[in-house]
């Protein structure tokens, strides 16, 4: 029986973390082949060695007892693993709970309406914190699921669980919710700074919470925010936040982007690719985003990286979307629109007065004359009759050839006018087509970038997919097949 499309992602996964470990300096991501057209929405590393990847079609699993597709069909965007080793899933149409490695999923009440849309999730000693789009959950160890009071009903971007409690993150507060006795939790507004808008995920690094918003990272000390660096660097747009020994990770609309205390962030490999969500975890760093899984190849000491096959040999970098400058020489190729043909013809003008006109005359002539004398003579008594006949043939040839030059035209010739005109209409066609070309090139990175800041599941993601889609095929066109083959190529 020929493999299942989850299988075969899933081996290519295998083959490339079952050598890699845990990297203590920033390497490079790159692309996991297997996941090159997964919509993939999260990651987690989970122990022993396993991976596990959400995205808009459901989850993939991968680790030593085999592979797994969990979810099918369902839009997965958070994952959490409890103290206990249960696996808790979030989807866009609820949450689910795998309370052993290869149990049934079940599925937790979260009520009906925007609460069964969960976007993050937390786990405790003394229960799991359920981020959704009407507001944070709590599902104590043993009991049901109850809202959180002294929240307001938005959606809950990110949660961080730590000493302290769990901090709930919405696009402009933070909640610091304690759990207590008999199931209840006390939630306390965190001050920020003011004009804090924005906030996208946090993450727990050097014992302290921080926070990520669209203009950059803010340190959370007890109740209080501050900002922390002058910012990410301009244009990045910042999704999700993680976290190790060698400081923040920040998946972004162009790439990984790494800081060692939050002042100074640096790229990391894959620039201009769109991720949604990065984690850290013992076997190695992922990046994941609407072009797939990408994962780093561990680095050596002395700042070396580790040679390709060491890590895997089955992968390979995939690459973003081709540069515009590229592109406009390709379509210029296709459709035959080269300066070279117009410095040819200027050429050939240039030079014609220098050639002579050249007239070759060919004559040809003939005739026929035929003579006929008829006498008559009176000899010895008798009349007799005398005939002379006489006939003349000739034929003439006459070639001649006529050179002459203008010399005239050799300064200025007056098909230059011609080949001007040509040119001029040769350069408009040329710049209406570029500019036709460049509209549609832009319009869809514009598109992948809203995409990669919307959640996979979103009905406006699809749309925007499926028109990126579109616009793709107008530059394969366009470029006579060379969009596709250099999206194509490893």
């Amino acid at each position: 029986m020929p493999p299942s499309p989850s299988r075969s992602i899933l081996v290519c996964v295998f083959l490339f973390f079952a050598g890699a470990g845990a990297s203590a300096s920033p390497g490079r991501f790159e692309a996991i082949p297997g996941f090159a057209r997964t919509e993939a929405a999260t990651v987690i590393a989970l122990p022993r060695g396993r991976l596990f990847v959400g995205g808009e079609d459901g989850a993939w699993r991968a680790g030593p007892e085999g592979t797994e597709r969990l979810l099918a069909g369902r839009a997965v965007r958070a994952v959490v693993v409890d103290r206990g080793g249960a696996m808790w899933v979030g989807t866009a149409s609820g949450l689910w709970i795998e309370e052993r490695t290869g149990a049934a999923l079940r599925e937790v009440s979260l009520g009906t309406g925007a609460g069964r849309d969960v976007r993050s999730l937390a786990a405790t000693p003394a229960g799991v914190f359920v981020g959704t789009a009407a507001g944070p959950w709590f599902v104590p160890a043993g009991s049901a699921a109850r809202a959180i009071a002294g929240v307001p009903r938005r959606a809950v971007v990110a949660l961080l669980a730590g000493d302290a409690g769990v901090h709930a993150v919405t696009g402009d507060a933070v909640f610091l919710l304690r759990p207590g006795a008999a199931g209840t939790v006390a939630a306390e507004r965190v001050a920020l700074p003011m004009g804090t808008r924005g906030l996208r995920d946090a993450a727990q690094w050097g014992g302290v919470a921080w926070l990520l918003a669209g203009s950059g990272v803010y340190r959370l000390a007890g109740t209080h925010a501050e900002r922390v660096g002058a910012g990410m660097p301009a244009g990045v747009d910042p999704h999700a936040i993680a976290s190790d020994a060698c400081g923040l990770w920040v998946a972004t609309g162009r790439g990984v982007y790494h800081s060692a205390a939050g002042l100074r962030w640096d790229p990391v490999g894959v620039p201009g690719v769109p991720f949604v969500d990065v984690v850290s975890g013992p076997s190695g760093r992922y990046a994941v985003g609407p072009r797939g899984v990408f994962g780093e190849a561990p680095a050596m000491p002395g700042g070396r990286t580790a040679p390709r096959a060491a890590v895997s040999g089955t992968y390979s970098r995939q690459r973003p979307d081709p540069p515009i400058e590229a592109l406009q020489r390709a379509v210029i190729r296709a459709q035959g629109l080269s300066t070279g043909r117009l410095a040819r013809w200027r050429r050939r003008v240039a030079g014609r007065g220098l050639w002579p006109e050249v007239e070759f005359r060919l004559g040809l002539g003939g005739g026929r004359r035929r003579t006929h004398d008829h006498d008559q003579s009176f000899t010895s008594g008798a009349l007799r009759d005398l005939h002379d006949e006489r006939r003349d043939r000739d034929r003439d040839f006459d070639l001649m050839a006529v050179v002459r030059w203008d010399l005239g035209d050799a300064r200025y010739h007056p098909e230059e006018v011609d080949v001007a005109r040509e040119t001029r209409e040769w350069i408009e066609l040329r710049d209406e087509i570029l500019d036709e070309v460049g509209r549609i090139y832009f319009e869809r990175q514009a598109l992948l970038s809203e995409r990669a800041r919307r959640p996979p599941a979103d009905p406006e993601a699809v749309r925007l997919r499926r028109r990126a889609e579109e616009l793709a095929a107008g530059l394969d066109a366009w470029s006579d097949g060379w969009w596709t083959h250099q999206l194509e190529q490893k």
